[in-house]
C-alpha cells in the first residue's frame, strides 16, 4: 500500500506496515474503506466488496475483524473508519458484529 500523502511520514509508515501484514481480503477491504473516506457505511462497504471483489458477507466480516485487530480500522455506529489514535496504537479494538 502506498503512503498516504496527508499523513506524517512516521504514522504513514506504521499504517502501511500494518496493512501489508493483513491477509489479502483485509488489505482489499481497507483499500475500499480508504477510498470511501474517513468513515464508510457498512452497507456500502459490503456492496462494493461484493461487486468489486466478489467478497461474500462472511469473508467481509472476517476481513473487518482482521483490520480492526490490527488497528487499521475502527468500528463506528454505522460502519468503519480510520482510528483516531493509530500512531499511538490506541483507539477502540471492538470487532465488527457477527
Amino acid at each position: 500500500m502506498a503512503r498516504p500523502a496527508h499523513c506524517p511520514e512516521a504514522l504513514a509508515d506504521v499504517l502501511v506496515a500494518r496493512v501489508d501484514e493483513l491477509p489479502p481480503d483485509a488489505q482489499a477491504v481497507v483499500r475500499i474503506a480508504a477510498a470511501a473516506g474517513r468513515e464508510v457505511d457498512h452497507e456500502l462497504l459490503a456492496r462494493v466488496a461484493a461487486d468489486r471483489l466478489g467478497l461474500p458477507e462472511h469473508r467481509l466480516l472476517q476481513a473487518l475483524r482482521d483490520a480492526v485487530a490490527a488497528q487499521v480500522l475502527v468500528v463506528g455506529v454505522d460502519g468503519v473508519g480510520v482510528p483516531p489514535r493509530a500512531a499511538a496504537g490506541g483507539g477502540p479494538r471492538r470487532p465488527p458484529p457477527r
